[in-house]
């Protein structure tokens, strides 16, 4: 339950990863920390509920499923995208935003500042859009979370394309 001072035993330290970004990067995608799959493989969106690398084929990829992460984030870079979450650690059962708790938040206005390219944030769903308040242009696109099923893959392929400005 969010807001409570006593932790339950099953809730687990998150530490979140370093952003995937490069010097030509344009857009930040900011999800909230990784889940309980992403933690155990080191990659971002490693759930397989998770359609966010199915949505970046689609629209980047032509619709091509991904070989290795390192092909996914080749693509990421191809197309000027870098990705990071706005919460450097936090508590939380499970993989779901509604359980986070004792949240610390990434220093997205000193990255901005180290990546000057970058002009535009999308938001993977409102969750993260909650911990950072950005001052240049951004869009909060449908969350690519199994939890977010009552709009269509067409839907939210839609939604990320035109957060993306396509």
């Amino acid at each position: 339950m969010k807001g409570k001072s006593v932790l339950n035993e099953n809730m687990k330290n998150v530490n979140g990863f370093e952003p995937v970004v490069d010097g030509q990067s344009v857009v930040l995608v900011l999800g909230t920390a990784p889940g309980a799959q992403s933690l155990l493989t080191g990659e971002y969106y490693a759930n397989r509920g998770n359609i966010f690398w199915e949505i970046i084929s689609h629209i980047f990829n032509g619709g091509r499923p991904f070989a290795s992460y390192a092909e996914k984030v080749a693509c990421l870079h191809q197309n000027h995208i870098a990705l990071w979450d706005t919460l450097s650690r936090c508590r939380r059962e499970g993989s779901t935003d509604d359980n986070i708790t004792a949240e610390e938040h990434n220093d997205i206005d000193r990255f901005l500042a180290d990546h000057p390219s970058i002009k535009k944030i999308v938001f993977n769903g409102k969750a993260p859009s909650r911990y950072y308040k950005p001052a240049i242009d951004y869009a909060v696109a449908l969350s690519t979370s199994p939890a977010n099923r009552k709009f269509s893959f067409d839907e939210r392929v839609q939604s990320w394309a035109e957060a993306m400005g396509l």
